[in-house]
């Protein structure tokens, strides 16, 4: 629990020290969970070959079961005074219940086989990934006014004043306006292929990874005609990369990369929903993921052990 209070006060200019403070008592529960469940291997046929995988299974979940703010005013009359702080008619009381669960599905596979090549020692890498996620999250924020007859409480209190939730969406968690009502699914499926060798004082590591992407996500709507509202993609992306290093010695490398890669939105910004309120914000489900290419050009020296100066 926390008491909060508006530094930004509604002074009276004409009697300076007096006016009205807005302040609020607030009271906060979180409830997180998160467990992990692991399996590795590896197995080698032989000194050129083998391979290792891994197999993840995580779950994780949040609870704010009550996020409430309750709001009063405090009226100065007098510089200096304190006189008693009374509920705020407008708005007088705000709650937010709210939770979600992730679910984490992922599995890893990885060959390695080295072999020796017009007298260069190579090594041959491939392997797989899969991902599969899943998130569901609820929110229902409502406030609650005083009673039209708040005029017959003087002295407004939480105690003494009748309040109502004045928000028609309260039994329907905010399914329009609130953004934090949703379901999404995340698939990601990606194979690569590396090699890696050195020429003298070269060493060369090139590659290139396919990954597959597959996205859905559902969100609320007060129409009865459509009570969800979908968005789905799907894309695929090549990403080749080219590593070089070369060692003038064991404390002077010359490095150079070039690699491309991509930025996929999180779920909550390609969410169908549409905050129709003053100043709200919408979910943009035309939103497409990013891709760029790097390039890193880098002269290292290491002096002594643990210093290292690059540019």
């Amino acid at each position: 629990a926390r008491a909060v209070v508006d530094t930004t006060n509604e002074d009276n200019r004409t009697v300076p020290g007096t006016g009205t403070v807005h302040l609020s008592n607030q009271t906060i529960t979180d409830i997180s969970n998160i467990g992990t469940s692991m399996l590795k291997g590896k197995h080698i046929f032989s000194n050129s070959f083998d391979l290792d995988w891994t197999i993840v299974y995580t779950v994780a979940n949040g609870n704010s079961p009550d996020y409430a703010s309750v709001a009063l005013v405090q009226t100065i009359a007098t510089p200096g005074s304190n006189p008693p702080t009374y509920l705020n008619y407008s708005n007088c009381i705000t709650r937010l219940y709210q939770w979600d669960i992730d679910e984490d599905k992922s599995a890893y596979l990885n060959l390695n086989y080295r072999t020796t090549l017009f007298k260069h020692q190579f090594e041959f890498k491939a392997g797989g990934m899969g991902r599969m996620k899943f998130r569901k999250n609820y929110a229902n924020e409502y406030n609650f006014n005083a009673a039209p007859d708040n005029y017959l409480y003087p002295n407004p209190d939480i105690l003494t004043v009748p309040i109502s939730t004045k928000n028609d969406q309260q039994l329907q968690g905010n399914a329009l306006n609130n953004p934090g009502n949703y379901r999404a699914w995340e698939d990601i499926q990606a194979v690569y292929g590396m090699v890696k060798t050195n020429i003298g004082k070269l060493y060369i590591l090139g590659g290139a990874r396919v990954e597959f992407t597959y996205m859905a996500n559902e969100h609320n709507q007060m129409d009865i005609q459509q009570p969800l509202a979908h968005a789905r993609f799907s894309y695929y992306d090549l990403l080749p990369s080219l590593h070089l290093n070369y060692k003038f010695s064991e404390k002077q490398n010359l490095r150079a990369s070039v690699y491309q890669a991509i930025n996929r939105p999180n779920y909550t910004e390609v969410i169908p929903y549409s905050d129709i309120r003053p100043g709200g914000s919408s979910g943009n489900p035309n939103l497409q993921h990013s891709f760029g290419t790097c390039y890193d050009l880098r002269y290292e020296i290491y002096p002594q052990r643990e210093e290292v100066f690059t540019a």
